[in-house]
């Protein structure tokens, strides 16, 4: 990837229109098994690129941070006046066109790649590859000099499609049209956008799980599954050479830029990550995230939810590998970002929650799956452990300690394929119940994934204290839970 450094000293003068200093975002993720795959352009299962190990996305390719938050108020304002701690919640839209297939030595794409939107060297039979991305982040103030924001947790749909050239980077069209071979949510991020008066670049790494795969045109080469990819950019302003998306034009799987939104080119590469499927026992993994803006209380001190009123969002990932009983690997947040009683972060497992916060098991049930959801074999996942909160605001700074121990248990059902295009909100018309058998003749097209969670007073397990009650949850135990936005994937366990 270039280097635009011309471009990023540009950063300080955005970041005085906008009232604030450089941003800066990072964080930390494991590092996973890199693999390699074959491509087929024809979409014949005639693989005829081999030992691909990067896509390399041009730096034709956008990001926009949306200047109004999903919760309201704007992100200028909110970024003035923050303070270590604060947080909020962004949205970012991202594509880009792909100039490269990399293995070992050096570019093996075919001369049939487009990468104008236009014509190939070839000269016919020209395709081309694009990627489209929309993302939701939780953030949080780390230092305010310059600004520095923490991913807490990330959520968000991707695909990269294959298409006849058609792209244009003026307009935003033709970058999510196409065959979308490959598609999943978005799970953690890692990297920084670095002061621009140090002249040198930023970068974020968006680790993506993968969901859906059209295995006439892409395959991994030496393992069973493909699992995982990432998208890697490095960061800066446009320069006043770059061509960028005009206001009201398309960004992204579903974004629309406004007049007022940080825009910055994005110049990325995407790696690709495989591991065994393990055959035997009944272990399984779950990685995504969501939203919901309703939900239900059951009792508890820090009271019940209002129908309607209360926002969430939650995200991470769950038992990889869930073998490494009884403390498999994971990580979840949950986001309680509106409510009548204020708001909270609830976390454990993650690399910014206080030791002792953990994922202490893992059960993974109800075989069988529904159309149009992958089969893993197993549809629904319960976890438990123990977290802490942080950034507690309103009432509930009565009723819980920041940094003191929690014990918590959630509830995961991936019956459907909610993507880019799937159902979402929850359909009436789906007649699933959930912690119900999923039926492998269901139809669940008009279902939403379900997420479900309690928290409990006491870090300890509540089967083995009968002096810890619940505090808060949403919609545990109940029929409900259907999210509003998002995606839960549960997986073939890893070794």
């Amino acid at each position: 990837m270039m280097n635009n450094l011309t471009a990023l000293t540009g950063f300080a003068k955005k970041a005085a229109v906008f009232g604030f200093s450089a941003v800066l975002f990072h964080a930390a993720i494991a590092a996973p098994v890199e693999g390699t795959v074959k491509f087929d352009p024809t979409a014949s299962a005639n693989f005829s690129v081999t030992s691909i190990a990067e896509f390399d996305w041009q730096s034709t390719g956008d990001l926009v941070t949306k200047e109004a938050l999903p919760g309201g108020g704007t992100f200028s304002s909110w970024a003035a006046s923050a303070g270590v701690g604060d947080t909020a919640v962004i949205d970012q839209h991202a594509h880009a066109r792909l100039s490269q297939m990399l293995d070992g030595l050096g570019n093996v794409a075919p001369p049939t790649l487009s990468k104008n939107g236009s014509s190939c060297s070839a000269g016919a039979n020209c395709f081309e590859v694009t990627a489209a991305l929309d993302i939701t982040a939780i953030v949080s103030v780390a230092s305010v000099a310059p600004l520095t924001l923490n991913y807490d947790s990330v959520s968000g749909f991707y695909a990269f499609y294959l298409s006849e050239p058609n792209s244009d980077v003026q307009t935003g069209a033709g970058f999510n049209d196409g065959m979308a071979f490959l598609t999943g949510t978005l799970s953690t991020v890692v990297g920084d956008l670095v002061d621009p008066q140090s002249a040198v670049a930023g970068g974020v790494t968006l680790r993506n799980t993968v969901g859906v795969i059209n295995g006439d045109v892409i395959q991994p080469e030496a393992a069973d599954i493909l699992v995982a990819s990432t998208y890697d950019q490095l960061i800066s302003l446009p320069s006043t050479l770059d061509f960028v998306v005009g206001t009201g034009g398309a960004v992204g799987l579903s974004g629309i830029r406004g007049a007022q939104d940080l825009v910055f080119k994005s110049d990325a590469n995407t790696e690709f990550f495989v591991d065994t499927v393990e055959e035997e026992g009944d272990v399984c993994r779950m990685t995504g995230g969501g939203v919901d803006s309703t939900g239900a209380i059951v009792g508890g001190s820090l009271g019940r939810a209002e129908e309607g009123r209360d926002r969430y969002t939650f995200g991470g990932q769950i038992g990889a590998p869930t073998a490494s009983q009884p403390q498999p690997r994971g990580e979840w947040t949950h986001h309680l970002q509106k409510s009548s009683k204020g708001n909270f972060i609830f976390h454990a497992g993650t690399a910014s929650a206080p030791a002792g916060t953990k994922i202490t098991n893992v059960t993974c049930s109800d075989p069988g799956f529904c159309n149009p959801a992958r089969p893993a074999p197993f549809k629904q996942l319960d976890f438990e452990g123990i977290g802490s909160f942080k950034n507690v605001k309103g009432a509930f700074k009565k009723e819980v300690t920041v940094g003191q121990l929690y014990w918590f248990e959630a509830h995961i059902e991936d019956i459907g394929e909610p993507g880019p295009g799937g159902k979402q909100p929850h359909s009436n018309m789906c007649t699933h119940t959930p912690r119900s058998l999923v039926d492998e003749s269901l139809d669940c097209s008009n279902c939403a994934d379900v997420y479900q969670i309690r928290i409990w007073a006491y870090p300890t397990n509540p089967a083995d204290d009968a002096s810890n009650f619940p505090i808060y949850d949403a919609w545990w135990g109940n029929e409900g839970g259907f999210i509003d936005g998002g995606n839960l994937q549960i997986h073939p366990a890893i070794q």
